[in-house]
């Protein structure tokens, strides 16, 4: 190579790397002058400089994509990572929220127990506690059959009688452990009778139950199944005694803590007074709010089948209304009138004023005996 074909060629490489504003391949007079001056020698040179340049800027975009690569790669398996940690930590966070909502419903339903059983526990007096009308209470000790009846019967009570599913549910509640207890079921001329008298239409007896009755003629049930068995009466067992919260047919209303027997017999004032007086020392109904004017306008309807009925109230002077029971007079829905008694009209549930000799059905109210 010739000394001008040198300096030709150092002089195209010094303007290749000068600013790309310099060398334009149309406009630029260094691409016409390596387009056109330079030997073919020469602009090979040039080419290959400029192919080993672009070698060189993509060799070194190809390591930054490299390193990015490597650095999106780690990422993403931390990514990966973490993620598949969020996903079992909200399966176990799921799980735990599924396990606390079951907890929260059993708790609920043991609160909603206890308070039903409170509230049950104080509708009887003493130890005993209410369900449907009437009051039991278990005696852990454990006994004969003979001494089962004659505790109850202390306590002016019977051995227990079941006459619903729900009932017998209701016996094992009251127990505290794995036992048994007698119940008021007997054999009697050939048929299975109750102690209080009670019609026997409901059973549970347990599979190949009863057996042998004439050896074992009396009822326990295990607290373990809710299951019926007959024994003798030399076994032993815990009691449960079962009496009526209210006098005769009446019937126990929690929210106005009495019993209340309607009667369909037309009486007038004095006679109808005189028949709840019977009922454990009942009255004529009376009224104090409006929950128990409606209560009450309902009882009469479907207790007497009237729309109509005496309540203990009387006049005793033309402007004083007093309730027959002695509680005070609080509360009025009496229509004008000049008569001395009242009845309730169950169908706008106002009280009208009547003679006290005219006769109609009515409610009795007398205090629970247990």
């Amino acid at each position: 190579m010739t000394s001008l074909s040198f300096l030709l060629i150092l002089k195209a490489l010094l303007l290749l790397a000068d600013s790309s504003t310099h060398y334009q391949e149309k406009e630029s007079p260094v691409g016409d002058f390596v387009r056109e001056e330079l030997p073919e020698d020469a602009r090979l040179a040039v080419c290959r400089r400029k192919s080993e340049l672009l070698d060189i800027k993509l060799k070194e975009r190809d390591n930054e994509l490299a390193v990015k690569t490597c650095e999106l790669t780690a990422l993403s398996g931390d990514f990966n990572k973490s993620l598949l940690y969020l996903r079992e930590t909200n399966s176990k966070l799921q799980n735990e929220l599924k396990a606390s909502q079951v907890t929260v419903k059993n708790l609920e339903g043991k609160v909603a127990k206890l308070e039903t059983t409170l509230k049950n526990s104080m509708e009887c007096r003493g130890n005993w506690v209410y369900f449907n009308g009437y009051c039991y209470k278990i005696a852990n000790q454990a006994v004969n059959k003979t001494t089962s009846a004659a505790l109850c019967e202390r306590e002016n009570a019977h051995l227990v009688s079941i006459h619903s599913r729900e009932e017998n549910n209701f016996i094992l509640e009251l127990s505290q452990g794995d036992y048994w207890t007698w119940i008021g079921l007997q054999w009697a001329d050939e048929e299975w009778v109750w102690s209080d008298g009670s019609a026997f239409d409901y059973s549970n007896w347990a599979l190949r139950e009863p057996n042998r009755i004439e050896e074992n003629p009396w009822g326990r049930v295990q607290f373990s199944s809710g299951s019926w068995f007959n024994y003798g009466n030399t076994q032993f067992s815990v009691t449960i005694c079962k009496k009526r919260k209210c006098f005769g047919d009446g019937v126990y209303y929690p929210d106005l803590r009495a019993c209340i027997l309607g009667v369909k017999e037309l009486l007038g004032f004095t006679p109808a007074g005189s028949v709840c007086k019977k009922m454990g020392g009942g009255h004529l109904v009376s009224i104090h709010n409006a929950f128990q004017n409606t209560l009450f306008a309902e009882l009469q309807q479907n207790l007497t089948g009237s729309s109509v009925g005496l309540i203990g109230a009387i006049r005793i002077v033309k402007t004083d209304w007093v309730w027959s029971d002695a509680t005070s007079f609080d509360y009025s829905k009496i229509l004008a009138s000049t008569d001395d008694c009242l009845i309730l009209d169950s169908q706008d549930q106002m009280w009208k004023a009547v003679n006290c000799d005219a006769t109609f059905s009515f409610l009795c109210s007398s205090r629970p005996l247990s």
